[in-house]
């Protein structure tokens, strides 16, 4: 039999980044609307630590807000709509918050369109809604109760649950300012905040495990035989027809003596390519240490080391949404401060075209 819920999946950055579309859902449901959330650094999925407690902050419509708890499913945040936070209509926005031990991350803040219901039976009363702070509370009530086994452990379990109580008022009054600081601008000016596609205007490399690269060889067995190879090298790295490139401008460094390994610091951090190799680019460590060692295969050699360098895999460039109520904040089209900028539209726009859809 199936069940009488609904699963939306979305990704919510932890970069500070609100995705562009909406979750859509419908005042007065509760408990059968469910947003599966994926958290996303750096456009790539973030594994969520074993141990971690997930809670949703939410700031419903009408100024109240909410604390709840979340369940997590496999590396998934399950968020469900309660009633208190679908009985306001109108554009509620959330944020996912993790805590582990000591720590607490949160997401960036995804907003909720909440469509009015046709009419009301019974009528929708909105409240504050604090579910997880409720738990915490049971669970003190509970150890409390059962430290009463022994004077002395309950009189340190009444002190430990004092002073849980004033650390959970002051997490509560620190929410609560949280909230009342943030400048929530008015409905009509949310949706029609104007968005813009920030797109990096310089190549970010995806890099591989570090290990040590042979940068020259030249036969052992030679008496009065030199190395004589040379190693090019860049500050940055560019794209040509799909291929990874030294960016210019290109520097070189020729290799004729086995004790020019001592003068290679300055490859520190750059971009280097073997002039006889055709495995690509290499990012030498910033830590990275040079040696000559005799190694035999077929035959001995000497082989000029760098101990910790990463291949470039691959390299592209990274976008984000930004979001301002000023429409000459960003161009329509064109470069600013390095990067470039696509306008998208207002959110308004979105969500419009999210409602038509959905109708």
């Amino acid at each position: 039999m199936a069940d009488l819920q609904i699963t939306q999946e979305i990704t919510v950055d932890l970069d500070d980044r609100s995705p562009f579309e909406y979750v859509v859902v419908k005042q007065g449901d509760k408990n059968s609307r469910i947003v599966a959330v994926t958290l996303l650094q750096n456009k790539q999925v973030f594994t969520i630590p074993t141990g971690t407690t997930a809670r949703i902050k939410y700031y419903k419509p009408d100024g109240n807000e909410v604390l709840n708890d979340c369940t997590i499913s496999g590396n998934k945040i399950l968020v469900t709509y309660t009633e208190q936070m679908l009985a306001a209509s109108g554009t509620g926005k959330g944020e996912i918050m993790l805590t582990k031990d000591s720590k607490e991350l949160k997401s960036a803040t995804f907003y909720t369109k909440i469509v009015s219901s046709v009419y009301k039976t019974d009528g929708f009363v909105s409240d504050k809604e604090f579910l997880s702070m409720r738990t915490v509370i049971n669970d003190m009530d509970q150890a409390a109760q059962a430290a009463t086994t022994n004077a002395n452990i309950a009189k340190q379990a009444a002190t430990n649950a004092d002073n849980a109580a004033l650390e959970a008022k002051k997490q509560a009054e620190e929410l609560r300012k949280e909230i009342e600081n943030d400048l929530e601008l008015e409905r009509d000016k949310i949706v029609n905040v104007h968005v813009w596609e920030k797109i990096s205007s310089k190549l970010i490399p995806n890099l591989a495990a570090e290990k040590a690269l042979d940068l020259g060889t030249w036969p052992a067995g030679v008496a009065g035989m030199k190395p004589d190879f040379t190693i090019s090298y860049s500050d940055g790295i560019g794209k040509t027809e799909g291929e990874i490139v030294l960016a210019d401008p290109i520097k070189s460094c020729r290799v004729t003596n086995s004790s020019d390994y001592e003068k290679l610091d300055f490859l520190r951090g750059k971009y280097v390519k073997k002039a006889s190799a055709k495995d690509g680019i290499f990012k030498v460590a910033t830590n990275a240490s040079f040696s000559v060692v005799k190694e035999k295969n077929s035959i001995e050699m000497y082989v000029m080391k760098c101990s910790s360098a990463q291949h470039v895999d691959s390299a592209g460039y990274t976008s984000e949404y930004v979001t301002s109520a000023n429409r000459s904040a960003y161009p329509d089209s064109g470069l600013q401060n390095e990067y470039r900028y696509e306008y998208r539209g207002t959110i308004g726009q979105a969500l419009t075209k999210v409602s038509t859809i959905s109708n």
